[in-house]
This record gives structure tokens, sequence and C-alpha cells, in this order.
């Protein structure tokens, strides 16, 4: 699998490289902005939690815009203005109930959320969760509560139920910008200031949370750049601040679908979602234009095992390595119907890097376009192992390795039905799959590379 390439060729794979990892690490410190930017509305806590009421099949409704409400939560016509009001009022309930809460596994309260922008305004620490934290403010999910987003504003249509739902056309925005103020630069397609303020996470779930659902919203705006030497307490779990600047999990694992997580940044794991301990199912979900300095759109770590299901991970960047996903110390997520493309690392693994007894399974991925110095489209070190069935790693590019990067004897791969072509390594001497004598298991494997 030698590669040759023209001088031509050569140089203009030289040049990418270089605009692009000068780019990545000028900015290391910030996320990408979805845009068009919402219009954002200024938001405060309705202050009124003790009033609110479920009505008789156990739903909360929830409106920004709604006019005349007495936001007792019962109807469209009495929503909640604020979703941090309903996930607070819920907290509190489970708090002081727990098992004796008024909802369970088999009868979940539901909260049905309206379109619009929705900020998180109080604390998401354990006995701080009724005041506003500034930067800890998070959306915190509560044990079998399940948040729909989705519905549309006018509370007619809504009234329809759960298949009024259409979380496209109607976005249900959770965005940790405060101040509605992060500078997208077009030039680098990312956000270049104004997110200093910004929470460290929009999304929290943390401990046992049963069937707690996050279903049919936007993801944006979160920023942990935190110091790292202090953490937050939330159901008894600890979060790092430079963890998961969109949704970070801790010892849990919620029912995650039809979500956009995008925009969000941070200084150490998981820029769209860090999972440490957790076993989050994702459905539907896009994570993309997310940063961090391990893991752009996804960092795994600690035994986490995420599976994700119909989900695309693009245009994610680490400043080291994971563009796409990062996964280490006895992870293993397990990825089904996964597109993972057009990301990028300034290290290892622009797709996926793999490290330190983690063991990622993936059947009918598509790996493609990602950018890397080492594993344009995967990177396998460090005792790590990889079964891939059904895989296409097409058109990535890295220095070296621009398929599949192996540099550790004591990782392994099973491969079966696996298609390794046209990815592109810059070094004349680089094979597109570089293999350091790893324990490699394989069938069906084709490979035809630049």
């Amino acid at each position: 699998m030698a590669l040759h390439l023209s001088d031509g060729s050569r140089q203009a794979i030289k040049a990418g490289f270089s605009v692009l990892l000068r780019l990545l690490l000028s900015f290391a410190v910030y996320g990408v902005h979805a845009r068009p930017s919402p219009t954002l509305h200024d938001v405060k806590g309705d202050g009124r939690s003790g009033n609110i009421d479920p009505d008789g099949n156990n739903i909360l409704y929830v409106n920004r815009n709604a006019s005349d409400s007495n936001g007792r939560g019962n109807s469209w016509g009495n929503a909640i203005l604020e979703l941090a009001d309903a996930l607070r009022w819920a907290r509190e309930r489970w708090g002081t109930a727990g098992a004796g809460a008024p909802w369970n596994e088999t009868k979940p309260l539901q909260i049905w959320v309206a379109a619009g922008v929705y900020k998180p305004l109080y604390h998401a620490g354990d006995g701080q969760y009724t005041i506003d934290g500034g930067r800890d403010n998070a959306f915190v999910l509560v044990p079998y509560v399940k948040v729909y987003g989705g519905f549309p504003v006018d509370t007619v249509v809504a009234d329809t139920g759960l298949e009024s739902r259409d979380w496209n056309a109607n976005r249900t925005i959770l965005s940790g910008d405060f101040n509605n103020d992060d500078q997208y630069d077009e030039a680098v397609g990312w956000v270049v200031g104004g997110n200093e303020e910004n929470a460290y996470h929009v999304v929290v779930s943390a401990g046992a949370v049963g069937t707690a659902v996050l279903d049919g919203f936007t993801v944006t705006g979160g920023n942990a750049d935190g110091n790292g030497r202090t953490v937050l307490q939330v159901n008894r779990s600890h979060i790092n601040r430079t963890q998961g600047g969109g949704i970070v999990n801790q010892d849990t694992a919620p029912i995650l679908a039809n979500l956009i997580i995008n925009g969000n940044s941070t200084v150490g794991s998981g820029g769209g979602m860090d999972n440490c301990r957790s076993s989050p199912v994702l459905t539907n979900v896009t994570i993309s234009g997310n940063l961090a300095n391990h893991g752009g759109g996804m960092a795994n770590a600690f035994h986490a095992a995420p599976i994700l299901a119909d989900v695309t991970i693009a245009s994610n960047s680490a400043v080291n390595d994971g563009g796409g996903i990062y996964s280490t110390d006895t992870a293993c997520p397990v990825l089904n119907g996964v597109i993972i493309s057009n990301n990028l690392a300034g290290g290892c693994g622009g797709g996926m890097s793999i490290h330190t007894d983690a063991g990622p399974v993936l059947t009918d991925v598509s790996i493609s376009g990602n950018v890397a110095e080492k594993g344009g489209g995967l990177f396998n070190a460090s005792n790590a192992s990889l079964r891939l069935t059904n895989v296409a790693i097409k058109d990535n590019s890295a220095a070296n390795g621009g398929g599949i990067y192996v540099t550790d004897p004591s990782a392994s791969m099973a491969l079966a039905g696996v298609i390794i072509e046209g990815n592109s390594a810059l070094n004349d001497d680089g094979d597109t799959a570089v293999i350091g004598n790893p324990d490699t298991a394989a069938s069906s494997v084709h490979c035809r590379n630049r």
C-alpha cells in the first residue's frame, strides 16, 4: 500500500496541512457557533416554581413566547416561560421525595417545550440549583423526566400531541451564550471571541437518571474552559469544568435523540459531548462544529460505553487527538450506522483516535474526508482494540497513514468487509494504513489508495 504522489500533489497537501493546523492552533480555546445565529431574547426565571403543577397526564408545558400565562405549566395556555424553571421544579421535587415523587419509570414526567431559545438559569451543583450560578448554570437532567423539544409556538397546533413536533422546523435551542455575543469568523468557521462568559456546560446528566430523555433540541454555546483543579458536584458525581462543553455525561445513561450538538468548545475533552463512566444511547443525533483538545465531537473515557445509531459526527476539530471521536481508558463505544466525516485533528486520528485499552465496535460506518497528522481516518494505539464490520474508510488525509495508522504492537484490529480507498498520505514512504505489527484479523478487506 505504498503511496506515490507527484510533486504538485505533495505540495498541495502540505500547504493544506499547514493552513489547517495553523488555524486550529491559533483558535484552540474557542468553539464553533452554528449559523445563522438565532434571535435571542433576554431570559429570566419566572420565580414561580412553587406554582407549577403538571396536567393529568403528567405533562408540563413550556413556551417562552406564551402570553397571559399563569405559569402553572398544566397546559399550553398556562405554559411555564422557561425550561430552566420546569427542570428546577422537577429537581426540587425529586430531591425531596425521591422514589416517592409523583412520577417514576412506568409513569414518567414529560416536559414539552415549544420552539425558542432557552438559557440555563440555575446552578448545576447539588444544593445550589435554586440560585443563579453564572457559568456553572446548566440544564440538569432529572430521573425519569422526559424532555421533548420541537413543538410549534402556535399552541393550537401543538395541542395535537407529540406528533405535532418538528424539531427541524421548530428549532428549540438550548444555548449557553448568556450575552448573545459570540463572534463568528467566516474565514475560520469558528467563534473567535465573545464566549468567555458562556456556560461551562449546556446540559449535564450525572448519576442515576433512569429513563431520562432529551429529545428534539439544538445544544450550543457551551465553553468548558475552566482550570480543571476544582469540580462541580451534581447528583453526587463530580463534573470537571474542562470537559463536555455541549453535553457532559458522568456516571449516567440518558436517552438522547433527535439532537443537533454544535458550536461548543472545551480546553479538555469532548467539545460536543464528554462521556465518563457513562452509557448514553444516541439516536438521530448530529454532532458538528465543536472544538476540544481531545475529541472535538465526542470523548469517551473510564469504561464509557455510549451506543450510537444513525449519528453524524462531522466538521469537528481537536487541537491534539480525535477530531471526531476520542476514546481512551477502557472506553468501548458501539457505533451502528454512523457517519464520521470532515473532522480535523492536529495530532492523531482525524476521524477517530483510540488509546489505552479502549475497544470501539463499528458496524456499517462511513469514515471519510477527515484530516490529521497521523491516521486521517483512524488512529489505534496503546493496547487498544478495534472491531470494524462493513466499514468504509475513504478519502481521508494525513502526513502519515491517510486511512488507518496503528502505532503500537499491543493494539489489535478485527476487520471484516472493510473498504480502505482514496486516502492520501504526505510522506513518500507513508502507507495509507501504517501497521506497527499489531494483532490483526482481517477478512474481505479491500484497499485502493492514492
